[in-house]
């Protein structure tokens, strides 16, 4: 059973005087502790929670999408909450090799993730079968906060995430730093 609660967030950014509002007033589920979500069945963009998602996104172009976002400005963020609402959503691989594998990433808001792969058309479309390609995510406490992409099967990894104000993702654990770029959507 997952328990939802409302969150509406306003985020200020460092140096600015105007606060940016997220308008993230739809329900965000959170997984009962010692649950984990079945990926397969759980609610995610990619079945149509949020209409947006993977089989969407153009990953026949992912270099072109990468080139057109600048670099931008660390947008800092000090609760899981701001956190969450910075990663949710498709990004598409620019660079690195590290875990996960793919073209892209699927971060949805049930705490699930996808690898995003591409389709002969270039469609994204995320990873549902094998051990390494899905499963849950959590954000672990501390300063900084940790990002966790956890197997399905068990295992996985923890990143340090920088979002820019550019839509660009940092993902680092160390040595193996990818960078992704948010994917647009028609």
């Amino acid at each position: 059973m997952m328990k939802i609660a409302l969150a509406t967030l306003g985020l200020t950014l460092a140096g600015c005087s105007e606060t940016m509002d997220l308008g993230n007033t739809n329900p965000v589920t959170t997984p009962d502790p010692g649950v984990t979500p079945d990926p397969a069945t759980a609610p995610s963009p990619q079945r149509g929670a949020t209409g947006t998602g993977p089989g969407t996104s153009d990953c026949g172009h992912v270099q072109e999408s990468c080139a057109a976002a600048p670099a931008g400005h660390v947008i800092p963020y000090s609760s899981e909450a701001e956190l969450m609402a910075l990663l949710v959503g498709d990004w598409l691989r620019c660079s690195g090799t590290g875990y996960p594998g793919g073209v892209g990433l699927s971060i949805s808001a049930d705490h699930t993730w996808n690898s995003l792969t591409a389709t002969d058309d270039g469609a994204c479309v995320p990873v549902t079968t094998g051990f390494t390609g899905y499963g849950t995510w959590t954000i672990s406490q501390g300063n900084p906060l940790q990002f966790n992409l956890l197997k399905v099967g068990g295992g996985g990894a923890g990143y340090f995430p920088m979002i820019s104000d550019t839509e660009r993702l940092l993902l680092d654990f160390g040595g193996a730093p990818m960078e992704y770029v948010r994917a647009s959507l028609p």
